[in-house]
């Protein structure tokens, strides 16, 4: 379909739902006449419905289906909105919704009276009703109320959204609750269970000890929290204000004033966005407790929780957007860190997994790939694109082998993926339509629900309308997001390159699946640990990159095809989690991955250079280890490994190249002013490397952390170098004659005095 006649199809339909709309809304307002005028008789006829202020309701829906055996002919009474009526000339059927749920009534005229009957049957949908009857059973098995009396309690003027889509437009549902809350029987049910919850943590935390308290809403300073306040002005003090952010300070001043356990649930306000899950006020709870640590908020945390399931839903176990969750079982605990890690690690073997099972489609194994000239693959005739894009895949796995390939089209998907998150989250997006989810964060692209209105470059508006009718979602949402990375490689071509050949062939199917790497990246990682923080992306990428080569080789690659020839390696990666041995469960993972980093990451570097530097004859691999190489120091012990692996891992280099590449280690002191030290998992483990005399060691004991005159420059006990002293060594070390190799290189600040 040519792009004129796309055009011209959209615009008649904009003509043909503008038209729509007018009719409708002519014919609302003929319904609404109606409605008003049937009041008016009403009320002419003495018989007001807003004069009634009492009625009497004995039973709701739910607790008469649920208790149908002992109230079976029994009379109850029952009231709230008409939501169905089939008059069936003697007797009617209808449909009342309460608080509870909805039943039916059985409406007959020789049971009600031949007036009240005539008056039932002018009744709208949407006007509240009493009913008073019996319980009994249909036919059909339907639990009903055989009607005595039918009366009208308000009249409805307004007409409600047609009966079979509802009120689905977000914005009316949002403006309208109560509209909201009639039609949509699931809103209600979380109104009412929100209600239950706050109440149930009243009760918990009351019952531990807590004491709920009530602090000031307007504030000289609103702390506690990163937020713009609303600004007031208080006349009586001729001062300005600002509405709280958050609950914290003052909960925190009730600690400090004696009060063991506090908690308040209260309004906080802050001005800034808005959308449907952002409100510009909101209900927050907090609570403190003295005399404890995160395990202990963490172990209440996890009990409220499962106390809260077990008396809100009834059980422990519950259904969230189809996934059930079981609170009864002790929850895992990671911290973001950990979460990065734990999805990076498992989404990088997952997507490997999906390509190589996309190239097993093209005949294409770690085993054998097949004639590249073949037309069919596995009885399929190719497109001349797909004939294309294998040849280029085949020919790209002959150069650099099956694992690396795969390996480097994974990572490639990966890059795209997590950019495109957090764009999405943080509105970066031109086209302000997210990828991944929709605005409430759920798996449901809206890029699907809004194909056809976007507009990209290189769309093709025939195709998507093609995959729209044929309801193919899945072919849809690769399409266009392999549409959305081109289009955006104009504005960030280092981060989306146009996709072509292989890489488009191996695009991983079925990612609106339950459990795939991009659903997967959703519910591990919190939308809040997205916003404004880049620092997840670099997080992602190292721990994608500490199990596997695959950005070490790209980046090898890359400057080979750039410049011809890699001259200089220099090795610096590592994690620094000193911790004691007896300090395990909490150290575990940052040893490993200091490991992975330090010992894989070296190793990887060397494989990435070696071939070519033997090839162009010459090299140099610096390898930056630690002066705690040296000598065995408690609390150090894997980072003392790690470090002495790339010791070994250099000299292992230099006894088998012979001359060709130079190999350097340099070992700096052990606490350089970098953000490595951060990883320390506990600082008393840093006393052996920075004690000298028995006297310092006792001054650290006392002191901890480093008092400040171990940071003076003048001290003969300790100073703390700047890393470009690292950086100059390094240069030091490449600047030296081919004929000249420096083996070891140790950095030491002046002064210190290292028990190593």
């Amino acid at each position: 379909m040519c792009e004129e006649a796309v055009g011209w199809r959209m615009k008649m339909a904009e003509q043909n739902n503008q038209q729509k709309k007018g009719g409708q809304q002519q014919d609302a307002n003929q319904l609404i006449q109606v409605r008003y005028d049937k009041l008016h008789e009403l009320q002419a006829n003495g018989k007001n419905p807003f004069e009634i202020t009492k009625y009497d309701v004995t039973h709701h829906s739910t607790d008469i289906k649920d208790n149908f055996e002992s109230l079976e002919g029994q009379e109850v009474t029952v009231a709230g909105r008409m939501m169905f009526k089939r008059v069936m000339g003697k007797a009617s059927f209808c449909n009342v919704q309460d608080l509870k749920g909805r039943i039916q009534a059985y409406v007959a005229r020789d049971e009600i009276g031949e007036e009240s009957y005539a008056d039932f049957k002018k009744y709208d949908v949407g006007d509240i009703l009493g009913i008073k009857g019996k319980v009994f059973k249909t036919q059909t098995g339907e639990i009903s109320i055989h009607a005595q009396e039918v009366t009208l309690l308000s009249k409805s003027l307004q007409i409600l959204p047609e009966k079979y889509h509802g009120l689905t437009d977000t914005d009316a549902r949002y403006r309208q609750r109560y509209v909201d809350l009639i039609m949509n029987e699931d809103v209600k049910d979380t109104f009412v269970k929100r209600s239950k919850v706050i109440s149930s943590i009243r009760r918990y935390l009351d019952g531990q000890g807590f004491m709920e308290v009530e602090t000031p809403m307007l504030v000289s300073n609103a702390g506690g929290a990163s937020a713009r306040p609303f600004e007031t002005h208080f006349n009586a003090l001729n001062e300005d204000l600002k509405l709280r952010i958050s609950l914290e300070l003052y909960l925190k001043r009730l600690i400090v004033g004696g009060m063991e356990r506090v908690y308040e649930i209260g309004r906080v306000f802050r001005n800034e966005g808005l959308d449907t899950r952002h409100n510009p006020e909101f209900t927050l709870m907090e609570l403190y407790q003295a005399y404890t640590d995160y395990e202990g908020m963490m172990e209440l945390t996890e009990s409220m929780f499962r106390y809260l399931a077990e008396k809100v839903c009834g059980s422990a176990k519950i259904s969230y957007n189809g996934i059930e969750i079981d609170l009864s079982k002790p929850f895992e605990r990671l911290t973001m860190n950990d979460a990065i890690k734990k999805y990076a690690v498992w989404a990088r073997r997952e997507l490997i997994s999906r390509v190589s099972q996309r190239a097993a489609l093209y005949e294409i194994t770690d085993k054998d790939y097949g004639d590249a000239s073949a037309d069919s693959v596995l009885g399929r005739v190719m497109s001349a694109e797909e004939k294309h894009q294998r040849q280029a895949l085949i020919a790209q796995i002959r150069e650099k082998g099956y694992e690396q390939v795969m390996e480097e089209i994974a990572y490639t998907w990966f890059n795209r993926f997590i950019a495109l998150r957090f764009m999405e989250v943080n509105g970066y997006l031109p086209s302000r339509v997210r990828v991944f989810t929709d605005d409430e964060n759920n798996f449901k692209p809206q890029i699907l629900t809004e194909a056809i209105t976007m507009e990209l470059d290189g769309l093709d508006m025939e195709k998507v309308y093609a995959l729209k009718n044929a309801n193919d979602d899945d072919a849809l949402f690769k399409y266009m997001l392999i549409v959305q990375c081109n289009a955006l490689s104009s504005i960030l071509p280092g981060m989306f390159q146009r996709i072509s050949d292989y890489t488009e062939l191996l695009f991983p199917d079925n990612l609106l699946r339950e459990g795939s790497v991009i659903e997967q990246m959703i519910s591990m990682i919190p939308e809040e640990d997205w916003k404004d923080a880049v620092q997840i992306i670099g997080w992602l990428y190292q721990y994608y990159n500490s199990e596997k080569k695959d950005d070490v080789f790209a980046m090898a690659k890359f400057a080979v095809d750039t410049y011809g020839r890699i001259d200089v390696l220099v090795n610096n990666a590592g994690t620094m989690p000193l911790a004691f041995f007896s300090e395990h469960e909490q150290a575990l993972d940052k040893w490993e991955q200091c490991i992975d980093i330090s010992i894989k990451g070296t190793i990887f570097g060397i494989s990435a250079v070696y071939d070519q530097m033997i090839k162009q004859g010459q090299g140099q691999v610096i390898n930056v280890s630690s002066i705690y190489a040296n000598f065995p120091v408690a609390g150090a012990g894997v980072y003392q490994v790690a470090k002495m692996g790339v010791q070994y891992l250099a000299e292992s280099l230099r006894s088998e190249c012979q001359g060709k590449i130079k190999v350097t280690t340099i070992k700096p002191t052990g606490f350089m002013k970098t953000n490595l030290s951060s990883s320390v998992v506990d600082q008393m483990a840093m006393m052996p490397a920075v004690a000298g005399p028995l006297e310092i060691l006792s001054n650290w004991v006392e002191e901890a952390p480093l008092r400040p005159d171990f940071h003076d420059i003048n001290s003969m006990t300790y100073n703390d170098p700047d890393p470009q002293v690292l950086a100059d060594n390094i240069i030091y070390a490449i600047n030296q004659p081919w004929g000249v190799s420096i083996g070891d290189l140790t950095v030491r600040a002046s002064g210190e005095s290292f028990v190593i």
